[in-house]
C-alpha cells in the first residue's frame, strides 16, 4: 500500500482538466516514462472509486506485479481525452512535491487511463470550504 503524503492538503489533480505551468525555479524538468505498450488490464486491477467528475472517474489501481496502489483517472469522453493528452504531456515534464507524480498512461479504443501517484486526504476545495476562510500563512503552506 502506498503511503499517504504527510500534508493532506494537496491540489486535486483528479478533478482539474489541466494543470497550469509554473515558471518558478523549483520546477524540475524531466521526461516521464513513455506510454506503456502492455495492456492496462494485464498490468492493473481496478479497485474502489475515489472520485467522479463530469467526464472522468478516478479509481484505485493496484499494480498486479508489485501490489502498489496508484490513482487511475479514466476518461471516456472523446473531447476530454484530447485535453487530457495535454495534461499528460505537462505531467511528464515536471517533478515537484506539490504536483501529483505521473507514472504512465494507456490510450485504448474505449478510454484513456492515466496512472498517477495515489493521494489520500481532502482536496484543496474541501479544505477551503471546511475552514470558511484561508489565511495567507495557510495558503503559503499548501502552495510551497
Amino acid at each position: 500500500m502506498k503511503a499517504a503524503r504527510s500534508d493532506a492538503r494537496w491540489f486535486d489533480f483528479l478533478k482539474v482538466p489541466l494543470i497550469s505551468t509554473c515558471t518558478k525555479g523549483s520546477i524540475i524538468r524531466q521526461a516521464g516514462p513513455a506510454p506503456s505498450t502492455s495492456s492496462f488490464q494485464s498490468r492493473y486491477t481496478l479497485g474502489e472509486t475515489i472520485g467522479e467528475g463530469a467526464f472522468s472517474t478516478v479509481r484505485v489501481a493496484v499494480d498486479r506485479s508489485t501490489g502498489e496502489e496508484w490513482a487511475c483517472k479514466i476518461i471516456t469522453h472523446e473531447p476530454e481525452r484530447e485535453c487530457a493528452k495535454k495534461e499528460i504531456k505537462l505531467l511528464r515534464q515536471v517533478a515537484h512535491p506539490s504536483i501529483v507524480r505521473y507514472r504512465e498512461h494507456f490510450d485504448t479504443v474505449d478510454a484513456l487511463y492515466i496512472i498517477t501517484e495515489l493521494l489520500r486526504g481532502p482536496d484543496l476545495l474541501s479544505d477551503i470550504l471546511d475552514r470558511r476562510s484561508y489565511s495567507e500563512e495557510a495558503a503559503r503552506a499548501v502552495l510551497t
